[in-house]
């Protein structure tokens, strides 16, 4: 919902974007990076306790297809200036040659992104 190509959106007018929405979530997916080319894993992001049951289902679907990270509290701009519940999905480390492999197959993004959706969807119910 912020963006409709490939462009930079700075991160205090993503929260506003989010802000205006009624009856909204906030997930924002990333890929990682460590200087550590071992690190692997998916893992989710939340900052105030509404937004940790999402966080939660989200990271449980999501470890079904990757090494689970966890689900950690953090004070990114995005998490904690949402009125709303918001995450941070971290879908895998891209200086890991494996994990940047399976990123680049559309099969893989798509079943993470199946299981953002389902992790929703549980949090909803």
């Amino acid at each position: 919902m912020t963006r409709k190509g490939d462009y930079f959106i700075p991160l205090p007018k993503r929260s506003a974007i989010s802000n205006r929405q009624r009856g909204a979530i906030f997930v924002s997916i990333h890929y990682n990076w460590a200087r550590n080319s071992g690190a692997q894993g998916t893992e989710t992001f939340y900052h105030s306790s509404r937004s940790y049951p999402l966080a939660a289902n989200i990271q449980r679907e999501l470890s079904r297809h990757s090494n689970n990270r966890g689900v950690k509290r953090a004070r990114f701009h995005v998490l904690r200036n949402n009125v709303r519940p918001a995450v941070l999905v971290e879908g895998g480390f891209l200086s890991n040659s494996a994990e940047a492999r399976k990123v680049r197959s559309p099969f893989y993004r798509q079943r993470l992104a199946d299981a953002i959706v389902r992790g929703i969807v549980k949090s909803s119910r």
